[in-house]
């Protein structure tokens, strides 16, 4: 019998031997309408110093981005995920917490009639924009004609869109032709030129524990349920990356991969499940997967011990949605 196959026995035995925790706001007495088990396994004991992450995309877009380990600096950001996360739930410190990601908004460069960027953007697509007046149409104000180009941090992907902006004007952010950003806007001219880069930030929106969890208690398997509806309204498609480290780093001088300790879903940990229709209420694996998720990723060459880099080697995953009512 193969580890994969012993999962869901470790998973039922640590069920009769523990208990299983029940977490939320309200202590659980309001049963969700649906929930996601998930189980996911090392290919050694859990280390409670180190962090475990679930990275959920919740923005429905069809896989076209997901969450990804981050690799190097300078840029960490939460220090451990990047890509597209709305929510996480992360195991540290003998906890579950359920959390919804935050994005730094990022005026990198700016020319000519681009002054200020504001606005609070929670969890999404990380990524860069690019923005190029390409005409300008006097009047009162002048309204800049500009081509937006997308990169996104996940795939290396672009898009591009045309919009248009006012000249020496504030532009609320939901008005904006970018969702969650406004603009303060001087006198445009062709040619300018304003690149925002949208970062997972390092902080982030607690909401509270997970609906049911299981702790590890020495053991190699992390196991919790999360209300689905926490996730989002109606959601169709999810996008889901299991993302492990033994530290979270923020110094911007480490930008060595091999000087980080990570794991994520595939050999190089980019291979996040992309398109996800939880209301199928279907269970998706590990061993269902196109790619399986093995051990000894080269991810994890970096400065550990074989011990502590058995505690974030991801081995096993299990997603199960059940309705619960």
């Amino acid at each position: 019998m193969t580890k994969r196959d012993l999962l869901l026995i470790i998973v039922s035995a640590a069920i009769a031997l523990t208990g299983c925790a029940r977490g939320g706001e309200d202590g659980g007495s309001v049963v969700p309408a649906a929930v996601l088990q998930i189980v996911w396994q090392m290919d050694g004991p859990i280390n409670d110093s180190f962090y475990y992450f679930v990275a959920f995309d919740a923005d429905q877009d069809q896989g076209a981005d997901f969450p990804v380990p981050v690799a190097a600096g300078p840029y960490w950001g939460n220090g451990w995920g990047t890509g597209s996360i709305t929510h996480f739930l992360q195991y540290h410190a003998g906890s579950y917490e359920l959390y919804q990601a935050d994005l730094d908004i990022v005026l990198r460069e700016a020319t000519g009639g681009f002054q200020q960027v504001t606005g609070d953007v929670t969890g999404g697509n990380a990524g860069v924009y690019t923005l190029t007046v390409t005409a300008v149409t006097p009047g009162n104000p002048d309204i800049a004609e500009v081509e937006i180009q997308f990169e996104a941090a996940s795939t290396g992907q672009t898009t591009t869109t045309t919009a248009t902006l006012p000249a020496n004007s504030t532009v609320d952010a939901g008005q904006s032709p970018i969702p969650g950003i406004g603009f303060v806007t001087g006198s445009f001219s062709v040619g300018d030129q304003a690149v925002i880069a949208l970062e997972i930030g390092a902080t982030a929106t607690l909401l509270g524990p997970p609906y049911e969890y299981v702790l590890p208690q020495g053991g190699s398997t992390l196991q919790a349920t999360v209300d689905l509806s926490r996730l989002g309204q109606n959601l169709t498609n999810l996008s889901i990356n299991f993302i492990t480290t033994t530290e979270l780093i923020f110094d911007p001088q480490v930008v060595n991969p091999n000087e980080n300790v990570y794991d994520g879903l595939g050999p190089l940990g980019n291979d996040a499940i992309r398109v996800f229709n939880p209301q199928d209420f279907v269970a998706i694996s590990n061993s269902t997967a196109f790619i399986h998720e093995e051990a000894d990723d080269t991810t994890l060459t970096g400065p550990a011990t074989q011990q502590e880099q058995a505690a974030v080697d991801i081995v096993d995953w299990q997603i199960v949605p059940r309705r619960l009512r």
